[in-house]
C-alpha cells in the first residue's frame, strides 16, 4: 500500500478521519492476504497428502477463517499422521528438522513401527503386509511453499 500524508494544518477531525480510512483499508488488504495464503497452503498441503502410501483411508485439506486476519489449514482423515510422519523401521525415516520427529515418536508406546519385518494390518482375513511409508511431509511442505511465495504475494496484495 501507498504511503499516507497527513497534514498537520488539517484539523483533528480530518486526520483522524483519513487515519481510520488508511487503518480499514489495511485491515482489508491484510485480511485478503490472509485468505490467499490459506488457499494456496490448502492446496499445496492438498498435493502433497496425493503420494501413494501403504495404508487406507483418505485425507481431506481445507481452509477455514479463524477470526479477522486469521486463517488455518486443516487435514483431516484416518491417514493424515500415517502420510505426514512416515511409519516404519524401514521407510519412516522421520519428519524435517527443526521438528525432529522420527519413525514411532508420535506413539512411542507402539513398538510396531520398528519391526524390520514390516506389519499387517487389516481385518479378518483381509490383511495387508507394509514396511511402512517414508514421511510426505505435505503440511510442512507447504509451510516451507508459503514462505518462499510470501513476499511475491503481499507485495502484489498490497499495491
Amino acid at each position: 500500500m501507498k504511503r499516507i500524508k497527513v497534514n498537520l494544518d488539517d484539523g483533528y477531525d480530518e486526520i483522524v478521519t483519513t487515519l481510520d480510512e488508511y487503518d480499514k483499508r489495511l485491515t482489508e488488504k491484510t485480511n485478503l492476504l490472509v485468505t490467499e495464503l490459506a488457499k494456496m497452503g490448502a492446496h499445496s498441503a492438498g498435493m502433497y497428502f496425493k503420494v501413494p502410501y501403504d495404508g487406507d483411508g483418505e485425507v481431506s485439506v481445507t481452509w477455514e477463517e479463524r477470526g479477522d486476519c486469521a486463517a488455518a489449514v486443516v487435514a483431516s482423515g484416518s491417514a493424515v499422521l500415517f502420510i505426514e510422519f512416515g511409519a516404519g523401521y524401514l521407510m519412516g525415516y522421520g519428519h524435517p528438522d527443526p521438528m525432529g520427529y522420527g519413525p514411532g515418536t508420535y506413539n512411542p508406546r507402539s513398538g510396531n513401527w520398528k519391526n524390520p519385518d514390516g506389519w499387517y494390518y487389516g481385518t479378518h482375513g483381509n490383511l495387508h503386509h507394509s514396511y511402512g511409508n517414508p514421511p510426505a511431509a505435505a503440511m510442512y511442505n507447504a509451510r516451507k511453499e508459503l514462505e518462499q511465495n510470501l513476499v511475491d504475494l503481499a507485495k502484489g496484495i498490497l499495491q
